[in-house]
């Protein structure tokens, strides 16, 4: 059976936006990628994955992006952005 991850984080802490992320935890400060997605589920048929942010960053809805760009395995992203920033809505950006 195919399976689908729908919640899934990547993260790199050299980015610097994980304000959350405690300094003196091995296991969660380090860089977790595709790479650890492929050998954490090699027992399973893994077909898809869904990236979600861990920051509230626009960098980390790029970096997410970036990834899926570049990657078969991950089929969407669930980013962030900032709703009260009102120079998103411009003109513009509703073409």
């Amino acid at each position: 059976m195919q399976i689908i991850d729908a919640h899934h984080h990547f993260w790199d802490p050299s980015r610097g936006d994980y304000s959350w992320m405690p300094q003196d935890n091995k296991i969660l400060n380090r860089k977790y990628d595709l790479e650890d997605l492929a050998k954490d589920s090699r027992s399973i048929d893994l077909y898809k994955t869904v990236l979600v942010q861990a920051a509230a960053t626009n960098a980390e809805t790029e970096y997410m992006l970036n990834i899926a760009e570049n990657s078969d395995l991950v089929s969407g992203v669930v980013g962030w952005v900032n709703f009260e920033d009102c120079l998103l809505y411009t003109s513009d950006a509703a073409d």
